[in-house]
């Protein structure tokens, strides 16, 4: 994997996004969460992240769905277009490989 790939907050975030993005990259969990978030999009194409979520077992999607913005802008995966989720029933962006 890249090794230019981290955790980000944006400009406008609170000064406690910045330190919390900096205290996951330090741990390492951010890295181990987009090596899972990159096998699940490989495992599993066109799914969304709460479908990629479940299939990892988490309860919600924000911890796959923030590591997938990261691979994408890394150019590790891309979108591939958007359907009703299966799991939120919402219209939802779908993942791939690039």
């Amino acid at each position: 994997m890249t090794g230019d790939l981290f955790a980000r907050a944006r400009r406008t975030d609170p000064e406690t996004s910045h330190i919390a993005a900096e205290k996951i990259e330090a741990s390492g969990k951010a890295a181990t969460d987009r090596q899972l978030a990159l096998y699940l999009v490989k495992r599993y194409p066109s799914s969304t992240a709460w479908e990629l979520a479940r299939f990892a077992g988490h309860p919600d999607r924000h911890r796959v769905s923030r590591r997938l913005t990261e691979l994408r802008q890394g150019g590790l995966i891309q979108n591939d277009g958007k359907r009703k989720c299966r799991v939120s029933g919402a219209l939802m962006m779908t993942w791939r490989e690039v």
